[in-house]
């Protein structure tokens, strides 16, 4: 064992030093929104879609945040914004978001049965965007306010074996919290040697809680070289029968942001850089050893 070798030929030396110590991944990018703009450097703004009255919009706090254009019923209020940076199918990363919901009993007042709106991270194929896997905290109006982690993972019909892109794959709807205005966190794991991603997500501070199944990202339509895209969403509709608000519903800054957008490429570590004193240890060591040949 290298602690063992390591103990015999250099007691003084500290292994941690010799050999390195634990690397964190490398971090592709992130964004927490407080720069009171959105970044041009980290999102593409030419990919910015805002649709039927609903938009982003940095707030005071340092968020991104999803509104309307006042009260609305009858359409899908929906923006979209993809990021820059992208990784090649053959690198593992881990996708971590943040973001803030607020008190589901305001939010919802003006919600009519089955009204909903929800924060939504997707990753897509960019060769084809209906090859899409996604992960999305929601507020709906079922029997009064919810709060709720859905997952989806779609293929494009127009691929070999696809299947209709109205209808999930999986498709869980996970009842979350307790109404109050609250944070969650959504992770998306990527393996590229298996070609499987997990979903999972933290409540509150809560512990994490996965869903319990993979999403087989090998079936996707793909190119040679092809790369994944990331997305981040905001939308409002009707859930209960996927049209527009029954509404009318007017959501304001702050009640549900994205708080913060983590890429990380796990398959590339960050090199050890030894603390001082570690490194001080190591060089006290080293003389040490010369010292006792000397003698």
């Amino acid at each position: 064992m290298i602690s063992s070798h390591c103990s015999n030929m250099l007691p003084i030396v500290s292994c941690s030093f010799l050999f390195g110590s634990f690397s964190p991944a490398a971090v592709v990018f992130e964004d927490d929104f407080s720069s009171g703009a959105i970044d041009g450097t980290k999102w593409d703004l030419g990919s910015l879609s805002e649709e039927d009255s609903g938009s982003f919009e940095t707030t005071a706090d340092g968020a991104l945040g999803f509104v309307t254009a006042g009260s609305v019923t009858g359409v899908r209020p929906i923006a979209r914004l993809q990021a820059i940076s992208t990784l090649p199918q053959t690198s593992d990363w881990t996708l971590t978001v943040t973001m803030n919901i607020g008190d589901l009993s305001d939010l919802s007042s003006g919600f009519g049965d089955g009204d909903g709106a929800a924060l939504t991270v997707q990753i897509a194929s960019a060769y084809d965007n209906g090859d899409r896997l996604e992960v999305n905290l929601a507020a709906i109006n079922f029997g009064g306010a919810t709060q709720a982690v859905r997952s989806a993972d779609r293929l494009d019909p127009g691929a070999p074996g696809g299947e209709d892109s109205g209808g999930n794959i999986n498709d869980p709807i996970v009842p979350v919290g307790d109404g109050t205005a609250s944070t969650a966190t959504i992770i998306l794991s990527y393996d590229a040697t298996t070609q499987k991603t997990n979903s999972a997500y933290r409540f509150n501070g809560g512990p994490l809680t996965t869903f319990g199944f993979e999403s087989d990202l090998s079936e996707w339509t793909t190119g040679v070289g092809d790369l994944f895209v990331f997305k981040i969403e905001g939308s409002a509709g009707n859930f209960g029968g996927g049209g527009g608000l029954v509404g009318p519903v007017d959501l304001d800054e702050g009640e549900l942001a994205f708080d913060n957008v983590r890429l990380e490429d796990t398959a590339t570590a960050l090199p050890a850089v030894p603390e001082p004193s570690v490194t001080l240890l190591g060089a006290l060591g080293v003389l040490g050893l010369i010292r006792r040949r000397v003698r």
